[in-house]
């Protein structure tokens, strides 16, 4: 059945496993501060890039904080930036 088969090769090493770094509790974002944050978005202002309109983030605060809250700390945690989170709208200064 495993005729086909090669033999392992001891030659060969396997990737490096990934450094595990400790982050610093000041880059780590709490819960209480996300909802206190998104509970305050003023309504008035333009969206982000995302195109939701501040009052959904307002108003739904409590619901949206716990996942933008994770997503935040894992990306933190794992030193990777999602590519939306690097798009801004500028509007240039006359």
């Amino acid at each position: 059945m495993a005729d086909d088969l090669s033999p392992p090769d001891d030659n060969i090493t396997p990737p490096p496993s990934k450094v595990v770094r400790l982050v610093p509790d000041e880059f780590i974002i709490i819960l209480a501060d996300v909802e206190c944050k998104l509970s305050r978005i003023n309504v008035h202002k333009a969206p982000g890039p995302d195109g939701l309109p501040n009052w959904l983030l307002r108003d739904f605060f409590s619901q949206l904080a716990g996942a933008v809250c994770a997503v935040y700390n894992a990306s933190v945690r794992e030193e990777v930036v999602s590519s939306q989170w690097k798009k801004a709208n500028v509007v240039p200064v006359p």
